[in-house]
């Protein structure tokens, strides 16, 4: 259904009281919610509407904004894989200071460009600009906060009924948006005999989940995954327990307090690591601006073509192109023979280590930049036009099974940990704590009752006394207790090709399994990962939907304004 008629029903709901405020829920207010009121608050700034609005948020999170991922009272060891400098809410200075010189003011330690500051202070700046937001919002609408845990979302003949977990918990809206994010901590998935084996489901947040009534001193410990969530949760179990860090030349050391576990042992299907975000601020490379220009205006020109793309044949081959002209022009060669072979490792634990480590002198700016810096740099630089591509069907569907291989190893490759928590983790490695003998592995039940980490051909095992889950749940896999699996139930959200997320239209409104776009119903974020592509991020200029719905809600107050004129 087109936009226009989704938005003259919702007109034809509310005619008949045209004084009566157009009432809007907006469930979840991590930043995804915070951009969306943001945007909102400049649209009824930017002019009259003359019909009362109501703005009713629903966030059971401490620290609206900042929502859980973000929260302030997290430890400072878990860091941000996002550039402090990258990070700013605000359109323009008058509106309100970007991270970098907020931090300037509160924080000036950390105010520097470059940096990977902590995730808690990055999640208080977002708490400040909610308060600032909703000191402006108040003065142009009705606005309230409902603390609790939406868990259904129901349609009515005049509007959406949502359902909290309280008594009292039932209200009626014209217009929902829902910015739900991770839907809370939870376990994600796992397929075969590691279904119930986890004693830890989950890794946050940290100081419960991992604390030592959790995971013992001394003991052994399984950790499923290598990725950013399996970093923070070895470094929970070892510097979140009083561990120190102490700098040598170009190295950290780890000196151990005793409440650590004996040993950890990650693993995962790949056993790849994650390379280290560069510091391109450290990093001595020639002006690659206009080559990124170069290849990025090519991938644009394929959006001119009226038909979905081929993903491996038509955009894949100018990533490739813009990694070899980026390792040539710093004087190297052979970042696609590279890639395949990186593709096909399976490391054992010195070549995971040294994977590693060469990821950090390139990041540090110790050596030239290679053949992987090459690939993750163009990844990084033409994502956005990837997104713009990519995102509401730009791909045909037979693609997607190569793009989401290729798409999770540019994520290793591209958007790894900061430089400091990758020498916290070789630090770690080096003195024996963090054990690589198992990168690819799969926990069973020993015939003693015990368990143990095998790997995959059972030619080396260990035994473990702790099982922590240290993936993420995916977009599709929505908290059972929460709105988007009873709209899924019932046929109103459906999944994407991809295999990823909810299906969308180009503006946001789910699409049922009829195949028409819910009226009144706005979906962002990461739920729609695969509609939309790259979800995860604090970018606000790479993703549309807060500013579409903000300008959906200020048009339908001006038209509904003037039909009653």
């Amino acid at each position: 259904m087109p936009l226009v008629d989704i938005r003259a029903n919702a007109i034809d709901r509310v005619r008949e009281a045209p004084n009566r405020p157009l009432r809007v829920a907006v469930i979840g207010c991590g930043p995804k919610g915070l951009l969306s009121i943001q945007q909102l608050t400049k649209q009824l700034e930017s002019g009259d509407t003359g019909r009362p609005l109501s703005v009713t948020i629903f966030e059971p999170a401490e620290f609206p904004g900042a929502g859980l991922v973000y929260e302030p009272r997290q430890p400072h060891y878990l860091r941000m894989n996002f550039a402090a400098e990258h990070i700013n809410v605000w359109q323009c200075e008058e509106d309100g200071p970007s991270l970098l010189n907020w931090l300037r003011r509160s924080y000036p330690e950390f105010a520097a460009t470059g940096l990977f500051v902590p995730r808690a202070l990055v999640g208080k700046y977002l708490h400040d600009c909610y308060l600032a937001i909703v000191e402006r919002l108040e003065k142009r609408a009705h606005l309230a906060r409902i603390k609790e845990q939406v868990v259904d979302l129901v349609d009515t003949a005049t509007g959406w009924r949502v359902v909290t977990g309280s008594r009292q918990g039932v209200r009626e809206f014209d217009e929902v948006l829902l910015t739900v994010g991770h839907e809370g901590w939870r376990s994600s998935a796992v397929a075969g005999r590691e279904i119930g084996v986890f004693d830890i489901p989950h890794v946050y947040p940290t100081n419960i989940q991992l604390s030592p009534a959790m995971a013992p001193a001394q003991s052994h410990i399984a950790i499923r995954g290598i990725g950013l969530t399996a970093i923070d949760a070895i470094l929970a179990l070892t510097e979140g327990r009083g561990g120190k860090f102490r700098q040598t030349n170009h190295a950290l050391v780890y000196e151990p307090l005793g409440d650590e576990p004996a040993t950890v042992y990650p693993y995962s299907r790949s056993g790849r690591p994650m390379l280290a975000k560069p510091n391109t601020h450290q990093m001595s490379i020639p002006d690659l601006e206009g080559l990124w220009e170069h290849y990025a205006g090519g991938l644009a020109t394929l959006a001119t073509r009226d038909r979905p793309l081929h993903f491996k044949d038509e955009i894949w081959p100018t990533v490739e192109s813009a990694a070899k002209a980026a390792l040539c022009a710093v004087g190297g060669s052979g970042a696609l023979e590279w890639f395949e072979s990186w593709l096909h490792c399976c490391p054992n634990g010195d070549e995971f280590r040294n994977q590693l480590s060469a990821s950090v002198e390139v990041a540090m700016g110790r050596v030239v930049p290679d053949a992987a810096w090459a690939m993750g740099e163009a990844w990084r630089q033409l994502y956005p036009t990837l997104v713009d591509l990519v995102s509401h069907d730009g791909m045909t569907k037979d693609s997607w099974p190569h793009f989401r291989a290729l798409a999770a190893e540019m994520e290793r490759v591209a958007f790894g940990p900061p430089v400091e928590n990758c020498l916290k983790f070789l630090a770690l490695i080096d003195c024996g704590l963090v054990c690589l003998t198992l990168l690819q592995g799969t926990v069973a039940a020993c015939e003693s009752g015990c368990r143990e980490l095998r790997t995959v051909r059972g030619r080396r095992n260990a035994r473990i006394d702790c099982h922590v889950n240290a993936v993420l749940p995916s977009p599709l896999a929505s908290n059972p207790r929460g709105p988007l699996s009873s709209l899924a139930q019932r046929g109103k959200l459906v999944h994407h090709d991809s295999g990823c997320g909810y299906q969308i239209d180009r503006f946001g409104c789910p699409i049922a399994a009829d195949g028409q776009s819910l009226c009144g119903v706005t979906l962002v974020g990461r739920p729609t990962e695969g509609a939309v592509l790259g979800n995860d991020t604090l970018n606000p200029g790479l993703h549309h939907g807060p500013s579409l719905w903000a300008k959906n809600i200020f048009e339908q107050l001006q038209r509904i304004e003037r039909s009653t004129l």
